[in-house]
């Protein structure tokens, strides 16, 4: 349960929200929590695993989330994370451990996404592979 200002929320319904409002969003890899904010008292966290393709741009991805969030459940997210495959931890039937996934945001610890940075690299590294040293 995720309280934000005197709300219940559930993170699974902000997580199908989110899995939901685009189409870069991973189904299954979307991770909702609240963590302290002096301010406001709680702060929503969405961290949300991103299909790795070049024609996808963040700041789009971004907003569509934002807007579902706010339609869907009328509050803002106040921080969203947008990270590469296999960086939320899973349990061993899967589900996603929400409170690991807290605890690595509070270490600043998600890499930022960048579109196609894997197949960048992939590509690299068989361009390397092929070439003799």
């Amino acid at each position: 349960m995720i309280i934000i200002r005197g709300r219940n929320l559930y993170p699974q319904d902000i997580e199908r929200t989110t899995e939901q409002a685009h189409p870069a969003a991973r189904a299954g890899r979307v991770a909702a929590f609240a963590v302290p904010d002096p301010a406001a008292g709680e702060r929503l966290v969405v961290v949300a695993e991103v299909r790795e393709t070049l024609d996808v741009v963040p700041d789009d991805v971004a907003a569509s989330i934002r807007a579902a969030v706010v339609r869907e459940h009328e509050v803002s997210i106040g921080d969203l994370v947008l990270t590469g495959a296999s960086e939320l931890a899973t349990t061993s039937s899967g589900k996603i451990m929400r409170t690991a996934a807290r605890a690595r945001y509070q270490d600043g610890g998600f890499p930022a996404w960048s579109p196609g940075a894997r197949a960048a690299s992939q590509a690299l590294a068989a361009q390397l592979d092929g070439s003799t040293l």
